[in-house]
C-alpha cells in the first residue's frame, strides 16, 4: 500500500482515537499517524512476535514525509479483535480480576525473554530514549546503562532540586541490577480482550508498542504507579506483577517529575 493508497483510505476511514491519530479503514486494517508516529512500533512488532506468542498487531505499511518541516508517519496495521480492557474494569470482580492477572502476568512474563537482546534504549534506537514520556524533554535521552539514565535524568531537574535530595533519591536504584524490555505503556486502554462464553475475559492483544524498550529494573512498576489513580481500583489488582520496585520507582518518580517541570 503506497502513500497516496493510504490518504484515499483514510479519507473515508473512522476516527477511533485521536492521540494519536488512529483511523479505522476497514478490511480489518487501522492507520497511526502523525508527528510522533514512530517505526519504533514496527521495529518493536516484529522483535516480539519473533520472541514470543504475544499476539501484537501485523506490520502492512509504513510510510514517511516532511510536512511543515517535521516528519509525518503513516503506519498500516491490522486490528487485533477485543475491545480494551478499559471498557470492563469497573464491572469485574475479585475471580475476573485473578484471572487477568495470571494472563498479565504471562505477558510480561514472555517479554523477559528479550531482556538481554538490546541496551537501554528503543528497538531500532540503542542508546536513544525518545518516545512517550520522553517526548517531554527538546532532546532525546542518550544513555545505555541504568546509570546514565538516571544521572540524565537528575540533571535535567537539578535546578529544581537539592543536592542531597537527588542523591537520597538515586541511593535507592540498585545499578548492578541488568536492563529489562517492556512494553513501556503496557494499561488498560492498550490490552484488548473478548469476553468468553462463560463470562470471563481473555486478553486478545497488545497494542501501542511505540513506547517499548529497553528500561531500568524498575520501569514496570514507575509507568504502572504513576497512573494508578487514573483507573478503577481493579486495575491495581490486575498490574500486580508490575507493583515489584516500589521505593525505586517512588524515588524515580520524584527525579523525573522535577526534571519535566523544568523542561517546561
Amino acid at each position: 500500500m503506497n502513500l497516496q493508497q493510504i490518504k484515499s483510505r483514510l479519507h473515508d476511514g473512522v476516527c477511533i482515537s485521536n492521540s494519536p491519530s488512529v483511523v479505522d479503514i476497514g478490511d480489518g486494517m487501522i492507520v497511526k499517524h502523525g508527528t510522533r508516529v514512530s517505526d519504533v512500533e514496527e521495529n518493536a512488532a516484529n522483535l516480539v512476535s519473533s520472541f514470543t506468542l504475544i499476539r501484537v498487531p501485523k506490520m502492512i505499511a509504513s510510510h514517511s514525509e516532511v510536512l511543515y518541516g517535521r516528519s509525518y508517519t503513516y503506519l498500516v496495521q491490522e486490528k487485533l479483535p477485543g475491545l480494551p480492557l478499559m471498557s470492563f474494569l469497573e464491572s469485574l470482580d475479585t475471580a475476573s480480576c485473578n484471572d487477568l492477572a495470571n494472563q498479565l502476568a504471562s505477558i510480561v512474563t514472555q517479554l523477559k525473554r528479550l531482556d538481554r537482546k538490546g541496551i537501554i534504549g528503543h528497538p531500532g534506537y540503542p542508546g536513544c530514549l525518545k518516545q512517550h514520556i520522553f517526548a517531554a524533554f527538546r532532546t532525546p535521552c542518550r544513555a545505555t546503562t541504568t546509570q546514565e539514565l538516571v544521572d540524565w535524568i537528575a540533571a535535567k531537574g537539578e535546578i529544581l532540586t537539592t543536592p542531597a535530595d537527588r542523591a537520597k533519591w538515586i541511593s535507592t536504584i540498585d545499578f548492578t541490577r541488568p536492563q529489562i524490555f517492556c512494553h513501556g505503556d503496557l494499561v488498560p486502554e492498550n490490552i484488548l480482550v473478548e469476553q468468553t462464553t462463560n463470562g470471563g475475559l481473555v486478553i486478545t492483544g497488545v497494542v501501542d508498542w511505540e513506547a517499548t524498550g529497553w528500561y531500568p529494573y524498575f520501569w514496570n512498576d514507575f509507568i504502572t504507579r504513576r497512573r494508578l489513580h487514573q483507573y478503577p481500583q481493579q486495575w491495581a489488582k490486575i498490574a500486580s506483577c508490575m507493583l515489584m520496585f516500589p521505593n525505586e520507582s517512588t524515588a524515580f518518580d520524584y527525579l523525573f517529575n522535577y526534571a519535566e517541570m523544568a523542561a517546561d
